[in-house]
């Protein structure tokens, strides 16, 4: 029998818009843009942040915010971004956030009244998206929230939420949404003024959460925070950084070893980088070890938003400088390898906050999703430009297959069999499928045997 081979993201289809002709670009490429006419704005704003999620059947979606709803995209054709559900969320507001666990979505919005929203995307792609609630019992807003999710030492799955920029002395609320994830659970409510016996304002803008490990953003306290979240009830501290200005976000590289954070007040700060070795032996042992900023434009220095780690590349939202993408082989010399000026607007100069809000750089295929507050939903492919026998993409179409290694940096595609007898080797950066059902994580390499026909 013959055995065939696709890639995630189909044939690559390269199209423009009036938006993004003569966009300034290294080593990426739009392959689609999502931006209707009609729309709702908000103070000339129409998008806020984004998330992807990936169906058990392998389509891939975009869950994005409008000024009024929230909206889900099929991006499983990266290069034809398709809008399947639309919820309208009660108000106007430009700032909302989602994360995703199981098949559901977990949205909520800052300087609002609508809580907590949960979706279902469960029935997708052949069913529709089901609005499960929208709860106000926890909170009726928060500017962020995380999900944190791993295997305990029983291998049961743990979940929690972690609800962040919400009212009150409260810095985050922790829900469980492992036992029921449409009737989220109170675990705690923490005012880390408790935990350290101060007075600070200890108000947290963003957190990243991995395995009950905190990392928080402390905005206007200006510093970069580690707890212990393991026991809610008795939290301690791994570490403290102060970073100056005003902390925003981070995320953390695979080993945890470094993390990487924006400051997004004022404007014009680099992104900063924080060696991780010591978290734990002393508050102060956590160490800044250098920032960078790489403006496109010839005047004034752009604005990072939110940062994120895959494997060996530091994804970031950069306003005004849409996506930039790093190489950190090196973790503490970021080499930028690649961008995609999401917002055109500012010719030369810099001039605040707009343009690329959110980045999703996790979707198997490769298509990497990013919002941009003006002009909406964009997909774009990257070039990894990986050194030897690797390339961009590698195309096996309707040929018989015969011994050797085949790589691509983030796409493979064959209807080909492999000749009787013969090993093949595929190698790929992203995921690749094959029908007989291997899968390779992203990010990582994989050899496999195609079976004769």
């Amino acid at each position: 029998m013959k055995k065939t081979m696709k890639y995630l993201i189909g044939l690559l289809m390269f199209i423009s818009t009036t938006v993004c002709v003569g966009q300034a670009s290294l080593n990426m490429e739009e392959l689609g843009n999502w931006d209707p006419a009609g729309y709702p704005i908000i103070s000339g704003l129409q998008y806020s942040d984004i998330w992807g999620w990936t169906a058990e059947t392998g389509e891939e979606y975009a869950i994005i915010g409008g000024a009024d709803s929230i909206l889900v995209i099929n991006v499983t054709e990266c290069a034809k971004p398709e809008r399947v559900y639309g919820f309208f969320a009660g108000g106007s507001e430009i700032w909302r956030d989602f994360k995703t666990f199981g098949n559901y979505v977990y949205g909520v919005c800052d300087s609002c009244n609508e809580g907590l929203h949960i979706l279902d995307l469960g029935a997708l792609p052949n069913g529709d998206v089901t609005h499960v609630t929208s709860t106000t019992e926890f909170f009726s807003r928060a500017h962020n929230i995380y999900i944190d999710e791993y295997l305990d030492s029983n291998q049961d799955t743990i979940a929690r939420l972690y609800a962040v920029g919400v009212p009150g002395a409260t810095d985050v609320i922790v829900l469980d949404i492992s036992t029921d994830p449409e009737d989220p659970s109170l675990l705690e409510e923490v005012d880390f003024n408790d935990v350290t016996g101060t007075t600070e304002n200890l108000y947290v803008h963003d957190m990243y959460v991995r395995q009950d490990t905190a990392y928080a953003s402390h905005g206007n306290d200006e510093s970069f925070r580690i707890w212990d979240m393991t026991d809610l009830a008795d939290i301690k501290e791994l570490g403290e950084l102060n970073t100056a200005d005003y902390n925003h976000s981070s995320w953390v590289d695979a080993e945890g070893a470094y993390a990487y954070f924006a400051e997004e007040v004022p404007t014009g700060q680099p992104m900063g980088i924080i060696d991780l070795e010591n978290i734990g032996s002393t508050l102060d042992d956590i160490e800044f070890v250098g920032d960078f900023i790489d403006p496109i434009e010839s005047s004034g220095n752009p604005t990072p938003h939110n940062p994120f780690v895959r494997g060996d590349y530091l994804y970031i939202s950069y306003y005004e400088d849409g996506i930039k993408v790093y190489d950190i082989s090196d973790r503490e010399d970021p080499i930028l390898h690649g961008y995609y000026d999401t917002y055109p607007d500012n010719v030369g100069s810099y001039g605040g906050y707009n343009g690329c809000w959110g980045i999703y750089p996790f979707l198997e295929s490769g298509c990497i999703l990013s919002s941009d507050d003006t002009y909406g939903l964009h997909t774009t492919q990257m070039d990894y430009q990986l050194t030897d026998t690797h390339t961009p993409e590698v195309d096996i179409d309707d040929a018989v297959i015969e011994t050797g290694c085949y790589q691509a940096s983030n796409h493979i595609r064959s209807t080909g069999g492999v000749s009787g007898g013969n090993d093949v080797t595929l190698k790929g950066k992203f995921s690749v499928t094959l029908n007989s059902g291997f899968c390779v994580e992203p990010g990582s390499t994989f050899e496999a045997k195609i079976e004769d026909f």
